[in-house]
């Protein structure tokens, strides 16, 4: 089996979440915290099997207790590459208030 997006940032920033996470909370509970109904797929992530559900990413950067805006960013460049995006990134944010 193939892992498209090992040795990635995401891939990373989750890695190195859940290790420091794990001195108050399991692996199985931050699945379950960012809608995960099976803890495995916390693993395909680490793994770079899987890339990260854009729908779970507000539940999934709570469970990790990182930056919601951050973790969206990497995200984007797993579902529609680096290149789009740059692109889209910037219309997340207008309208935006101060």
């Amino acid at each position: 089996m193939t892992n498209p997006y090992q040795n990635t940032a995401t891939e990373r920033l989750i890695t190195d979440r859940i290790r420091d996470l794990e001195h108050k909370t399991t692996q199985a509970e931050i699945a379950s915290e960012a809608g995960f109904p099976n803890a495995n797929m916390m693993t395909f992530l680490k793994n770079g099997r899987n890339k990260v559900p854009l729908d779970r990413v507000p539940s999934h950067a709570k469970a990790l207790e990182v930056d919601p805006a951050y973790l969206m960013r990497l995200a984007l460049d797993q579902a529609v590459g680096a290149t789009a995006a740059k692109a889209i990134v910037p219309f997340m944010c207008k309208g935006k208030q101060s």
